[in-house]
C-alpha cells in the first residue's frame, strides 16, 4: 500500500508528484569517545556517546511518462548530492518528525525509476534520533518529569531565582547547575541543548548576555529522562519548554 507522505530536502517540498511509499530505520552500532566541553570559565572532559542511525527511503514517481520520471529523479539528485549536511524531513508520519542533519549514504539505480518509477535512498543520521514538534514540559512533584516521546531531551528552562545563589539538580542523574551570581538577576535561560545560560527576555532582537561566568566548577549540563526527579533550591521554573526526540 502506498502511504500518503511527502520528503522535504531543506525545507522545500520535492515535486507533487513524489510520494514516499516506505521508510525504514536501523540504529547503528554506539561510539563511545572523549570530548571536551566549556563550562565557566573552563574546559570539562566528559565521555560521550554516539549513537547513529542508518534511514531507509523508498520513493514512487507518480508519472507513465519515462522522461518525466527520469527528469524529476534528476532533479531530487540534484537536490541531494550536494557538499555537507542535508535536512530530511517526512511528513505524514506519526509522530511528525525530521532529521536534523543526515547524510546521503547511497541513491537508486536509474533503471528502477526508468521501469517502475522508485528510487532507494539512504541516508546518515549522525543523532540518532527523529525530532518532533516543540511542547512544554510537565512536572509533577510526585511523578517527576512527563513527555511522551521515547528518548531523552534537552529542554530550555526558564528559572525565577530568589537568590543570587541557586540550583537546578537532576536527582536521578546525579548532575546539577549551581550558580553564584554577583547581582540577583529575575530571569535565567538555562538551555540544556545548546549548553548555555543568559539572562532571559522575551525579545528576541536582544542580544543574550551570557551567565556562563557564574557556574561553579560542581556544575554540569544534564538530560532528561521520562520521571527524573528534580530539587530546585532559591529558585523556580516559570516555563520549560523541549523538542520531542523520537528513537
Amino acid at each position: 500500500m502506498i502511504l500518503k507522505k511527502k520528503i522535504l530536502i531543506d525545507d522545500k517540498q520535492l515535486n507533487r508528484k513524489v510520494i514516499v511509499e516506505k521508510v525504514e530505520r536501523t540504529v547503528l552500532p554506539t561510539l563511545e569517545f572523549e570530548s571536551y566541553s566549556a563550562m565557566g570559565d573552563g574546559l570539562y572532559l566528559s565521555d560521550t556517546r554516539k549513537r547513529e542511525s542508518l534511514i531507509s527511503v523508498r520513493l514512487r514517481i507518480m508519472s507513465r511518462d519515462v522522461r518525466e520520471k527520469i527528469k524529476i529523479r534528476d532533479e531530487i539528485m540534484q537536490a541531494l548530492n550536494k557538499r555537507g549536511y542535508i535536512k530530511l524531513e517526512i511528513r505524514g508520519e506519526f509522530p511528525q518528525t525530521r532529521y536534523d542533519i543526515c547524510k546521503l549514504k547511497s541513491s537508486g539505480k536509474e533503471e528502477y525509476t526508468r521501469y517502475y518509477g522508485l528510487m532507494e535512498l539512504e541516508f546518515i543520521n549522525p543523532f540518532g534520533v527523529m525530532f518532533g514538534l516543540e511542547k512544554e514540559l510537565t512536572y509533577s512533584s510526585t511523578r517527576g518529569i512527563q513527555y511522551l516521546c521515547t528518548s531523552e531531551i534537552y529542554p530550555q528552562i526558564v528559572l525565577n531565582p530568589t537568590s543570587t545563589d541557586f540550583t537546578l539538580e537532576n536527582k536521578s542523574a546525579g548532575s546539577k547547575i549551581h550558580m553564584i551570581t554577583s547581582n540577583k538577576i529575575d530571569k535565567v535561560m538555562i538551555d540544556l541543548d545548546k549548553k548555555f545560560i543568559y539572562i532571559y527576555t522575551s525579545d528576541e532582537q536582544i542580544e543574550k548576555e551570557s551567565l556562563m561566568r557564574f557556574l561553579t566548577l560542581d556544575s554540569d549540563f544534564f538530560n532528561i529522562k521520562n520521571h527524573d526527579e528534580l530539587k530546585l533550591t532559591n529558585c523556580t521554573i516559570q516555563k520549560a519548554t523541549y523538542t520531542e526526540r523520537w528513537l
